[in-house]
């Protein structure tokens, strides 16, 4: 099989912006997935990629529909697992909470890759925050509610679990930790935990000084 120019579609991928473009280059690719050394999946996680950056029912379904694909025949067990974490997010995209909790605590308590553990904890985090601010919706008097209290605290620390542990990770993509860092310092920020949200602010800004999530830390110190 022939893959001449093979050594440009890392950069093409990751430069790709629009989905309907890289639909295309996916749909004739995609015979190839099993062909080692093919670049086939990484089209097609790209393309899913940005179908998961709206909102539109119809484009996260057709997002499942290829990461499910990639799970079931792509050549790089890597690429496997970054199918089946994003995966886990289409889930969540969908409103398919339940299912998407299930799924992730599976996938993070299996064998992975962990760069693509990295990445599910941070889409855990988000379904958790979401659960997090329903509770204290349906409990607005829980720091007196002697039930209410240690459930809002195992709630609590399960978020901050999730968010920090692509930071506590060695290797996991500086993309989720820096997302996870971002979140982190928002939930402890509005938490209260002014203190903590500031460390990690900082932490942030020195250690991912390049990613887009370091400018609205540094934003966040400076009014803070």
């Amino acid at each position: 099989m022939d893959f001449s120019g093979a050594e440009k579609a890392p950069d093409e991928i990751a430069q790709a912006t629009d989905a309907s473009t890289v639909l295309e280059k996916w749909r004739a690719r995609e015979d190839l997935l099993a062909v080692p050394e093919s670049f086939a999946g990484a089209y097609g996680i790209r393309t899913a990629q940005l179908m998961l950056e709206g909102s539109s029912k119809d484009a996260i379904a057709s997002a499942g529909a290829i990461l499910q694909e990639i799970i079931e025949k792509d050549w790089s067990a890597l690429r496997r697992d970054r199918a089946r974490a994003l995966a886990i997010e289409a889930l969540r995209r969908a409103g398919k909470h339940d299912e998407m909790l299930r799924t992730a605590r599976d996938f993070l308590s299996g064998d992975a890759a962990f760069e693509s553990k990295a990445e599910v904890s941070y889409y855990l985090a988000l379904a958790l925050i979401d659960d997090y601010h329903t509770f204290l919706a349906e409990n607005p008097r829980w720091e007196i509610d002697p039930y209410a209290r240690p459930q809002r605290q195992r709630l609590y620390n399960d978020v901050l679990d999730c968010l920090l542990a692509p930071y506590l990770r060695y290797g996991a993509p500086s993309e989720f930790t820096a997302k996870s860092l971002l979140a982190a310092v928002t939930f402890l920020n509005e938490a209260g935990d002014h203190s903590a949200a500031r460390g990690l602010a900082e932490d942030l800004t020195i250690l991912f000084p390049d990613t887009p999530q370091a400018a609205p830390a540094q934003k966040f110190l400076d009014e803070n």
